[in-house]
């Protein structure tokens, strides 16, 4: 987009990391669980990512993500042990995350995403970290037969525009545009998870006239997921900075931490923050 010849554009994490590290702070690894700690932590955090993003000469028109990343390899995984000893497919031109992966014990492959399918059909890569909906488009399952059910990470996502043409519309315009594009942001995002949903109920059944072709779960519980997240939150400090900005890494935790601590309350009747509360606190993350 530096070039201008393109002027918007539909970005997942790894684009929008181009222009800037922040929006990171949203894909940690296993920093959450379900949708709502993201899309709550996301919310707060926003206004800040927008800010840094702009600064860069882009407006984020709405957000959006792709589904979890979870790991789909040719052998099972039950296990962090039996991941380590998998080729693990990771995006060429990413120094950072290959540095991370290897310094943990694991033996990565980088790779540009074009070369994924072959990989895996003569066993380059053994593992690959994807979200379903792609795995499913991509028929990578019929190589990659085993889904791990660990949340790595979700795979962010935003719609942009490049400012100076943004700002070539008349201002008085301009909000209501953001407000439909926004609307329909939020719409997009629903049908993504769920269609990233329904992909593994169609890759786990087969697809019809291909039911041979069909994708085992494998699930990572008690002990062993506890000593999976274990290990990868002790590697948070080094990820901070490299990965992240720190602030916003810490940050992401921060609100992760209260989103849970406010459900527990709610779970225990004691109910969430009021609204003044969130108030102050949406306004310092403004800040």
């Amino acid at each position: 987009m530096n070039s201008h010849s393109i002027q918007s554009a539909g970005l997942t994490g790894v684009g929008l990391g181009d222009i800037d590290l922040g929006v990171a702070c949203l894909q940690i690894p296993m920093m959450f669980e379900t949708y709502g700690e993201l899309d709550y932590v996301r919310d707060w955090i926003a206004p800040k990512l927008e800010k840094r993003i702009e600064q860069k000469g882009y407006l984020v028109l709405n957000w959006g993500d792709a589904g979890w990343v979870q790991f789909f390899s040719t052998k099972p995984i039950y296990q962090i042990a039996d991941l380590r000893k998998l080729k693990l497919f990771t995006w060429a031109g990413d120094p950072t995350e290959q540095e991370l992966w290897e310094t943990n014990g694991f033996h990565v492959v980088p790779l540009p995403g074009t070369e994924i399918v072959n990989q895996l059909r003569t066993g380059g890569v053994e593992a690959v970290p994807m979200p379903a909906l792609y795995v499913e488009t991509g028929n990578l399952y019929s190589f990659a037969k085993y889904m791990c059910d660990v949340k790595w990470a979700p795979l962010v996502g935003a719609a942009i525009v490049a400012k100076n043409v943004w700002e070539k519309i008349p201002a008085d315009q301009r909000g209501e545009m953001l407000a439909a594009v926004r609307r329909s942001g939020e719409a997009l995002k629903k049908d993504i998870r769920d269609r990233g949903d329904r992909a593994i109920v169609t890759m786990t059944n087969g697809k019809p006239g291909q039911r041979s072709n069909k994708l085992t779960v494998t699930h990572v519980e008690g002990a062993a997921l506890a000593e999976w997240r274990r290990q990868t939150e002790a590697i948070y400090p080094r990820m901070k900075g490299k990965m992240a900005p720190a602030d916003l890494f810490d940050e992401a935790q921060r609100l992760r931490d209260e989103y849970r601590a406010q459900h527990r309350n709610a779970a225990a009747g004691a109910g969430p923050k009021t609204d003044s509360a969130r108030e102050n606190t949406k306004e310092g993350n403004r800040k």
